[in-house]
């Protein structure tokens, strides 16, 4: 058990400095290891295929890193029940994986991009579910899957929109601004994006008002932690992406998007 909690610490240290593809030798190693000590259905042996299922999706093998979290999952659900942290944890993991392959995978065609968002976001609103029951709505780990789940969904509406440009004289030159127009009816877009706003604004809110977690900054705008940075980014995203589109109220909505997400 000694050299177990030695392979684990040397696969944070290895994730933590980057070094992806050594952390995943380590990480296999540990799983390895775990297998042979605890056995394949331990919930030890879940935490080691989702430690190889992380470094596979960093390393951008999608497929593998699906059945690793996917082993994990079904190794909890016997373990644990499906309403445990542990499982919603894995949940949440694979929602983020269906993300970070629709943003990264340019060989998925339409339909599969689809079927990743939609299944992307039932894991995370099954895994925001069970985090709150389980850990509180304040909580960084619950704060993370709303924000994830709201970002997903806004994702998911922008692939109901077609890019167009349009050409414009300004000082002389000729200009063009890339915009989105919906494909769907402007109620069911216009309901979807408030929904998502909604997540990402609570989710932010939440983890300023109850830091928990590493700070990473205490000035003058009070304390400030790396769930709050990430909930952030996720709400720039959609500021960014609400702006870039036409079915929002006005010009005047538009500017105060680009200004807010600045």
């Amino acid at each position: 058990e000694q050299e177990l909690g030695r392979l684990q610490s040397e696969v944070q240290s290895l994730h933590r400095a980057g070094n992806y593809q050594k952390a995943l030798q380590a990480a296999e190693q540990l799983l390895k290891s775990t297998k042979s000590h605890f056995g394949t259905s331990h919930p030890a042996t879940a935490a080691a295929y989702n430690n190889t299922g992380l470094m596979r999706k960093l390393l951008g093998d999608f497929e593998q890193s699906r059945k690793d979290y996917v082993i994990a999952r079904d190794i909890y659900a016997a373990a644990v029940g499906n309403d445990h942290a542990s499982y919603a944890n894995i949940l949440h993991n694979l929602g983020n994986l269906n993300r970070s392959q629709i943003h990264l995978d340019s060989s998925l065609k339409a339909t599969d991009r689809l079927g990743l968002m939609d299944a992307a976001l039932e894991y995370l609103e099954t895994a925001h579910s069970i985090r709150k029951n389980e850990l509180g709505v304040s909580h960084p780990h619950t704060v993370a899957s709303r924000s994830s789940w709201g970002a997903t969904l806004a994702t998911k509406i922008l692939n109901h929109h077609k890019m167009t440009e349009t050409a414009s004289a300004a000082s002389g030159d000729l200009m063009r601004q890339r915009f989105y127009i919906s494909i769907l009816p402007t109620d069911v877009t216009d309901t979807a994006w408030q929904a998502a706003e909604e997540h990402l604004r609570q989710a932010l809110q939440i983890s300023l008002d109850t830091p928990r977690g590493k700070s990473i900054n205490n000035g003058n705008d009070g304390p400030q932690t790396l769930s709050a940075a990430a909930a952030a980014q996720n709400l720039v995203f959609f500021l960014k992406t609400r702006a870039t589109t036409t079915d929002a109220a006005d010009t005047a909505n538009k500017h105060e998007y680009f200004q807010e997400a600045q």
